[in-house]
């Protein structure tokens, strides 16, 4: 089923940028508790999940907008096909 057709709660939930926001909280809130945790390493982690479902969405995004401009014109986008002499072709 193509994404934009699902119900919100099924796209939800095989969104991976959901699944580590999750784990983000849940080891969060788990690490807060344990006293003998040191703070610095579990805010590290989430640094790196925050920096990665940012990293994802970014990509998301950069694929909505290219498969978006594709479809409004679609006579400028190919494959790159280099010209003949290209440099890097002729040893």
């Amino acid at each position: 089923m193509h994404p934009e057709t699902m119900p919100w709660y099924q796209s939800l939930l095989q969104s991976r940028k959901f699944w580590l926001a999750i784990l983000a909280l849940v080891q969060t809130i788990l690490f807060h508790y344990l006293p003998t945790f040191p703070a610095q390493v579990w805010q590290a982690i989430d640094a790196v999940l925050v920096i990665l479902i940012a990293s994802i969405a970014y990509e998301d995004g950069q694929l909505k907008r290219g498969s978006r401009h594709n479809a409004t014109c679609p006579q400028q986008h190919g494959p790159y096909n280099p010209p003949d002499d290209w440099p890097l072709d002729n040893p």
